[in-house]
């Protein structure tokens, strides 16, 4: 009791399972503002800003998701549906910043791409 289920089982065509402590929730893809990598384990940040666990690599759940999901960095996956804004800082830096206040760097390479896309 309390073991992460072996396998795919954990996707599906409109969600993702995650997990917080002992509890296992269903996300759908409009939930997720973005996918992470902290510490060597993944992690989706749901609208409201909470970080959840999920058993998926990132390039996992890269191949699942809907089309309206871009890298922003090696480690993240942004949900542009959730996106407020892009915030530039004095050093050139840029953040995405989500809905639920959120934010994530940006890499210049991913930002660059994210500027062709929406020319």
């Amino acid at each position: 009791e309390g073991d992460l289920p072996e396998g795919d089982s954990t996707c599906d065509r409109n969600f993702i399972v995650a997990y917080e402590g002992d509890n296992m929730r269903t996300l759908s893809f409009e939930e997720i503002e973005c996918i992470t990598v902290s510490d060597g384990k993944t992690f989706v940040v749901d609208k409201e800003g909470k970080k959840l666990r999920i058993r998926q690599k990132l390039y996992e759940a890269e191949e699942i998701l809907p089309e309206y999901f871009f890298r922003i960095n090696k480690s993240a996956i942004a949900n542009r549906k959730r996106i407020k804004m892009f915030k530039t800082g004095f050093d050139g830096a840029v953040d995405a910043v989500f809905k639920s206040g959120y934010k994530d760097y940006v890499s210049r390479r991913c930002f660059a791409e994210i500027k062709r896309r929406y020319k």
